[in-house]
């Protein structure tokens, strides 16, 4: 549990850099009582049992929530509170707040609040999300609406605009279980009354067409990474052509003429979703996610087009197989998470 909690702050420390080049005039707010934020913070990770975290997350929630009721909220800064992560759209539409509370047993529980500003009024509104990982079944298929919501602290926010709508895309980590963890990719959009909807048939590749989110499971001391940035790769094209012998035969026929293939490498960059395939660690493991690795050779991205996350496969060289649309690994098997294409 221990190398959870780092991993944990880990990820938040890593989108502070981020989220704070973004921040300009009113940002700069540090939140008011962020100094009662960090003490309820402490006891949530460091309580001697449940009954004291739980107490400590309440107020540290009634603290949040009080504090999200101020005019100026979406610009606080809450960067201090190391435990809460605000990531939000770049004209300050809104801002989605989350965090976890570790447990005795090992298990994790998520909490998080979308503050929206409304298209009528122009003021801010508050929706509580409450976690439901633990309660549906094919996490995957579903979308959520009416505040419930597949839990994950997000520490990346991807903005995308289709036909004349913003497409939100979350990166989070849920800590899960005393035996694994998981990395969430999810999709937020709002109704015209500005409700949260969480999920969304946006990703292409097989085995893929019927999922609204991706879960990926792994081993509790694993490492996994689920980054959106940068990187390189490879577009690898052949084609067939005949080239002609100029020596001819008796016959003077084509025997002599000989198929040859030209190979063309081109090497591009762009921003994707970036994510390591996950494999257990003998193949009659497979299912057990306690048992789950990445595989140091392989790699996986989405790019974005057309209004949807596309796969791409990757390895260490970045190289991309335009013929090669499979992903066998890292989600949940089909018969839990989704259908056969």
């Amino acid at each position: 549990m221990q190398k959870k909690v780092l991993i944990y702050f880990g990820l938040l420390f890593l989108t502070f850099p981020l989220f704070s080049q973004l921040k300009t005039g009113k940002e700069l707010n540090i939140a008011p009582k962020y100094d009662s934020l960090i003490y309820y913070s402490q006891k949530m990770f460091n309580g001697n049992n449940d009954i004291i975290r739980y107490e400590a997350n309440e107020h540290f929630k009634e603290i949040l929530v009080e504090t999200l009721y101020d005019k100026d909220a979406i610009f606080y800064n809450f960067d201090t509170v190391r435990i809460l992560s605000a990531q939000g759209a770049k004209d300050n539409y809104f801002k989605i707040y989350t965090w976890c509370l570790p447990l005795e047993s090992g298990k994790y529980e998520n909490f998080g609040i979308v503050l929206v500003k409304s298209k009528k009024t122009g003021t801010y509104k508050q929706y509580e999300l409450r976690d439901v990982s633990t309660q549906i079944e094919d996490p995957e298929k579903h979308i959520l609406r009416k505040g419930i919501w597949y839990g994950a602290v997000y520490y990346q926010i991807i903005e995308e605009k289709y036909q004349g709508k913003k497409i939100y895309t979350l990166i989070g980590w849920n800590g899960w279980d005393g035996l694994t963890q998981q990395k969430v990719i999810d999709v937020l959009t709002f109704t015209s009354h500005d409700e949260p909807v969480f999920g969304k048939i946006i990703f292409r590749g097989k085995g893929l067409s019927s999922k609204k989110r991706l879960i990926f499971e792994y081993g509790d001391q694993i490492v996994m990474k689920l980054r959106y940035e940068n990187h390189d790769y490879k577009i690898v094209t052949k084609k067939d052509y005949t080239k002609r012998n100029k020596r001819h035969n008796q016959n003077n026929d084509e025997a002599l003429q000989a198929e040859k293939k030209k190979i063309k490498e081109k090497i591009k960059n762009a921003p994707m979703i970036v994510f390591d395939e996950l494999v257990p660690i003998r193949a009659e493991l497979e299912g057990q996610y306690q048992f789950y690795y990445p595989l140091s050779a392989e790699g996986n991205a989405f790019y974005f087009d057309n209004g949807r996350w596309n796969f791409r496969k990757l390895d260490l060289k970045g190289v991309y197989d335009p013929n090669d649309k499979t992903i066998n690994f890292g989600l949940k098997p089909e018969n839990e998470g989704g259908n056969n294409d």
